[in-house]
């Protein structure tokens, strides 16, 4: 049995840990044998899932706020086996997060903007921090594309083992963007909990839709630009794609970032005409880009860095 165990969890971790896998050699489990229960398995139902790699040194996830990965941190801990976590989006509901039972041995983060706010919490000083970017990233290879990208809210969220819900004012939001697929090209890709994309189509019948368990990297590189919102991991696929994003954040759309967050890697609009006419913009290349992406994605070579501080803690 190899030293790694990787845990498969959502399409982004994944999709991470697919090409970390490349660096450092490891074992598979998969959580999603557990369908419905995924984000709710106890204590017991970890160990029982997870007893049979009870010798390998490290385990690598992709959530642990959650009561499952909760119920990992503390079985590795248990088993004197390393946890790391691999921030594979955007910290939005960070309230939540300061401070939890259970935290891994250490927490590897895209940039450093979330590495200086973590080191703040309670659970920045008892995790290991280290900045290593996402692996997922290492493979990109940006293009000039002539479609922009657009990935919408979520509008009716699809969660295994939480009661769906439907976000009143997104929808409004994205209605009042009714009418702008239509002499612009661009390609819907819904959000891969997003349960109504039926509705989606409803409000975009120019657009081009896109399966959404399709990969977001490709897209997002064979783009123009990517049209989104600032709350949405994409912003940081859009920065590590070398791509201009385009926010939909105008009037009461609510963010968990202040306006102007993404800095000179984003455009914030006020209206639709200004989404309409940012949209049809072509922006100027950025010289020194990976040092001017770095606060919030540190790029090149993520599993190289990742294997590098996995392996350095393992125990001969």
């Amino acid at each position: 049995m190899q030293k790694n165990l990787l845990i498969k969890y959502n399409k982004p971790t994944n999709e991470s840990f697919q090409e970390l896998s490349k660096s450092i050699k490891s074992e598979w489990a998969d959580l999603n044998i557990f369908g419905e229960k995924i984000n709710h398995l106890s204590y017991n139902d970890i160990d029982n899932f997870l007893y049979q790699y009870k010798s390998v040194q490290s385990v690598c996830v992709g959530d642990v706020f959650w009561t499952t990965g909760q119920s990992i941190c503390q079985w590795c801990l248990n088993n004197n086996i390393k946890c790391y976590f691999l921030q594979h989006g955007q910290w939005i509901y960070v309230e939540n997060k300061h401070n939890i039972p259970y935290v891994p041995f250490a927490t590897l983060l895209l940039g450093g903007i979330i590495n200086q706010t973590v080191r703040l919490w309670e659970y920045g000083k008892r995790s290991r921090l280290f900045v290593t970017g996402s692996p997922k990233y290492d493979a990109i290879k940006p293009n000039n594309g002539q479609y922009i990208y657009f990935s919408p809210p979520i509008m009716f969220e699809y969660n295994p083992g939480y009661i769906n819900r439907a976000r009143k004012e997104t929808i409004q939001h994205l209605s009042s963007l009714k009418g702008i697929d239509k002499d612009i090209e661009i390609i819907i890709h819904p959000h891969y909990r997003e349960d109504r994309v039926d509705v989606l189509k409803e409000m975009f019948p120019y657009a081009k839709f896109i399966d959404k368990n399709e990969s977001v990297l490709p897209l997002i590189s064979g783009s123009k630009c990517v049209l989104t919102h600032r709350n949405s991991t994409v912003v940081l696929d859009a920065i590590a794609s070398c791509k201009k994003s385009v926010l939909i954040n105008m009037e009461k759309m609510k963010s968990s970032y202040p306006t102007g967050y993404f800095g000179e890697f984003a455009v914030e609009c006020k209206d639709i005409n200004e989404i309409k006419l940012n949209l049809k913009n072509n922006f100027p290349v950025m010289y020194n880009y990976a040092d001017r992406a770095e606060p919030y994605v540190l790029l090149g070579n993520a599993s190289i860095r990742i294997s590098t501080i996995i392996k350095e803690n393992y125990v001969n």
